[in-house]
Formats: structure tokens, sequence, C-alpha cells
């Protein structure tokens, strides 16, 4: 993911800019799902991380690491099924997460392909009190995984 270059984020900032009015006054975080401790290791950063605080600082809205990854296998060499029901029960509050209570939520995420991250971190994120959780993804990548969707 972004092959090691950090500064590709950059690739996705006029469509993001685009995109701040609707975002404004709609959500009162940006929560992104913490990358694995060996991936944040072997890439050195968490790509998504950078997007996320573009939109923060934009909207001046906080930024959280509210979800962990639970260790689980790599996805992207599995079928639109095994991806799917992999996720169940993936995702865990993160370690510095608290009460969510009332706040409208925007998770960032970098590919959709299945929707089943998403749906994961969103019910982690409601059981941390979130009355509303929407989800913003750079990429979306079809379920026959043969063509890729750039926002």
């Amino acid at each position: 993911k972004f092959q090691h270059n950090r500064h590709l984020h950059h690739y996705f900032q006029p469509r993001l800019q685009a995109g701040l009015r609707y975002w404004e006054g709609r959500i009162d975080r940006c929560s992104l799902i913490a990358s694995s401790r060996s991936v944040r290791r072997r890439r050195g950063f968490q790509p998504i991380a950078d997007v996320a605080h573009y939109l923060g600082d934009a909207l001046k809205i906080p930024v959280s690491l509210d979800i962990s990854k639970r260790r689980n296998q790599h996805q992207s060499h599995q079928n639109f099924k095994e991806r799917f029901w992999q996720m169940h029960n993936a995702l865990e509050p993160g370690r510095n997460s608290r009460s969510l209570a009332g706040q409208r939520v925007l998770i960032v995420e970098d590919v959709y392909t299945t929707g089943s991250t998403a749906n994961e971190a969103a019910r982690v994120l409601t059981r941390l009190g979130a009355s509303r959780v929407d989800v913003l993804s750079l990429v979306y990548r079809p379920s026959n995984l043969d063509e890729v969707v750039v926002a």
C-alpha cells in the first residue's frame, strides 16, 4: 500500500478538498483502524493516517485510533466470502479509545472491497457509544477483484 511512499496521500487531496464542505458539521471526529504492529514496523508509517489527519486539520476535529486489528491473515489473497467472514470479531477498541457517547464518527480507510472491515469497525464504534458512523474509503475495489475505482 502506497508503495512505501508516504507522500502519495497528496494524490487524493484535491478530491478530499472538494468533499470537505459535505462533511463540515456532520462529523465530530475522524477515526482510523490501526495497522498491526508488524505492518507498522515494516512500512514505517500508517498510510491512511496522513489522509485522516489532513481531514481532521481541515475540519478542525480530532483524529483518533479508536479501533485495533486483532492478529489475522492478510486479506489480499482471499475471495469475497473469506474476507467477509474473517473480519467478524477481528477488530476491537484501540488501547487509547474512550467513550464516544453521542459522537458522529467518520471512519477513514484505504480500500473498500467487501465492506466487512467498515461494517465491523462501525460495530466497534457504536459499542463505544457513537451515535452515527460514516465511512470514507479512498479506493473501491469491487468484489470481483478485476477492477479498481479510485475515489
